[in-house]
């Protein structure tokens, strides 16, 4: 199994299409026309709309802050209140973003339609927990503490917090993430 740890040296800030703030691209993979999928993290620290990604899904996680409600044009309502809630919507809606109570840091999972889909595992507290890996890229981000990873074969990698983990074609089966708040991505190609 062939994996790569991106420490957050790595990691690009890059202006938001709107021009109205900026976010912290941990990883993408391009393909042929755009990216095929992309890991992010952001602050949003005003009132706003949402910059335009039309033909991607989009899974935006609440990982700091007092919340945010995001409206969007097709009427659906969602409200991240507790930390690790969790948006599913599709890029190209019109989303206007409303925060409760001062600024958040989200984290943003983006797949582009027909290309690739996402699968999202949150581990919220420190303890061992169980895995089922079933696709053809894993991510794990190590969101604030140090955490191993131990795949199917019992091997065992380390994984320092805010660095991140991507395994390519990475062994089926039940791995073990013991560590603190873990965030996990399956990606898989159509």
């Amino acid at each position: 199994m062939q994996f790569n740890i991106i420490p957050p040296t790595r990691f690009k800030i890059l202006p938001w299409k709107n021009g109205k703030g900026s976010t912290k691209e941990l990883l993408l993979e391009e393909n042929e026309e755009a990216f095929a999928w992309r890991l992010s993290m952001a602050p949003v620290t005003s009132d706003g709309s949402f910059s335009d990604f039309s033909g991607y899904h989009r899974k935006l996680i609440l990982v700091e802050g007092n919340g945010i409600r995001l409206t969007h044009g097709n009427g659906q309502v969602d409200r991240l209140r507790q930390r690790f809630d969790m948006a599913c919507f599709d890029g190209g809606w019109s989303t206007e973003a409303k925060l409760y109570e001062g600024e958040i840091t989200d984290f943003n999972v983006m797949t582009r339609q027909g290309v690739c889909s996402a699968e999202v595992d949150i581990f919220r507290h420190q303890a061992e927990h169980r895995l089922d890996v079933n696709a053809d890229q894993l991510l794990i981000y190590a969101l604030d503490s140090d955490i191993e990873v131990s795949p199917v074969d019992a091997s065992k990698l380390q994984l320092a917090a805010t660095n991140l983990l991507q395994c390519f074609t990475p062994l089926a089966g039940s791995w073990t993430v013991i560590g603190g708040a873990v965030i996990c991505i399956q990606v898989s190609y159509s």
